[in-house]
Order: C-alpha cells, then structure tokens, then sequence
C-alpha cells in the first residue's frame, strides 16, 4: 500500500462527502492494515461512507487497539 495516496484517499473522500451534505467533518484518526491491498481508493469510497453514516445520526466505533 502507498500510504501517502492511501491519505490522500481518505482526505479526499471526506472533502467530497462534506461537500455533498454541506458539513464539515475531519480526520481525526486514519487505521489501516499495512498489508492491504490496492487500490488506495477504496478508501476514498469507505470515508465517504462514514461521513454520510455520521450525518445521517449513525455511530462509527473504531474497534480497541491490540
């Protein structure tokens, strides 16, 4: 996994995500498993679906660290 595009991604699919519901949420945490595999975008599509989860009331838990 590149992760300097693997960020980009994510940064990305918030941005579009608060610009399609006219809110402002941010990153505050990115969690990624190193040996994932490409393609980095799919990350850009699971942020934008978190953004979209939140703004609709829906809660996302990050899972405890190990």
């Amino acid at each position: 996994m590149d992760e300097e595009a693997l960020v980009r991604c994510v940064l990305e699919g918030v941005a579009e995500a608060n610009s399609e519901l006219g809110t402002d949420y941010s990153v505050a945490e990115i969690r990624y498993v190193e040996n994932d595999t490409p393609p980095e975008a799919a990350y850009r599509f699971m942020a934008m679906s978190i953004v979209r989860r939140l703004h609709l009331g829906g809660e996302f838990e990050l899972p405890k660290k190990a």
